[in-house]
């Protein structure tokens, strides 16, 4: 019982890293706020690596309340 609530924790983590891995994706062309964007294009790296990173946590979480 207690291992399917942290299944959907550890889910929204994966999201989360997926959504900010898609923000990193998308051209500052298509962000139609020139505020929103420029930041967004300067630091798409480091929002990739913290998608990434938190996928990975999330993996790592679910591997321990697995096992």
């Amino acid at each position: 019982p207690g291992s399917e609530g942290l299944f959907y924790f550890v889910m929204l983590f994966v999201l989360g890293g997926l959504l900010l891995i898609g923000v990193s994706v998308v051209p500052p062309a298509r962000v139609p706020w020139p505020v929103v964007a420029r930041p967004l294009y300067v630091h798409r790296s480091n929002l990739a690596l913290v998608g990434i990173g938190t996928i990975a946590i999330a993996l790592i979480c679910l591997n321990i309340a697995v096992l």
